[in-house]
């Protein structure tokens, strides 16, 4: 069995129109990161057949590998359409998409705070050389003196 690989923005289209997204990590992976909406089903467990109704099912792990490798057995829980995220979680995070963290933030938030806090700590380092500046001037010409 085949799963058509899609990449992230395609399946937030597929996930937009009712698709099915079906993280197959262990619970500790999936504790720490996951897509908004998705449900769990480790492939380290007997795998249930999909019972709802929906238009596609999309596939993810981490980095895409273990949904490859298990593909015959993702295909047969579902009739419907089903798909692998290509790249896994880390490609969808690497698109900046949408994900739900241990600590409830989105992951890319917090990747972006991070930069705006180091931005804000170089900008301090520049503010203060430059305050300090004219005293470390008069300071030397004081030791120059001497």
């Amino acid at each position: 069995m085949y799963l058509a690989p899609v990449d992230g923005p395609e399946a937030m289209r597929l996930l937009a129109n009712g698709a099915l997204v079906v993280d197959i990590r262990d619970e500790e992976e999936r504790s720490r990161l996951h897509i908004p909406g998705s449900i769990h089903a480790s492939v380290n467990r007997p795998l249930l057949p999909i019972q709802d109704e929906v238009p596609a099912v999309v596939f993810h792990c981490s980095c895409g590998r273990r949904a490859e490798d298990n593909a015959y057995r993702l295909k047969d829980l579902t009739t419907a359409p089903a798909y692998m995220l290509r790249g896994g979680l880390d490609a969808w995070v690497e698109n900046g998409l949408p994900v739900v963290s241990r600590g409830g933030l989105s992951y890319a938030l917090r990747q972006h705070g991070h930069a705006v806090v180091m931005g804000l700590v170089a900008l301090g380092g520049a503010l203060v050389t430059q305050a300090l500046s004219p005293a470390v001037q008069k300071l030397s010409m004081v030791v120059g003196l001497r």
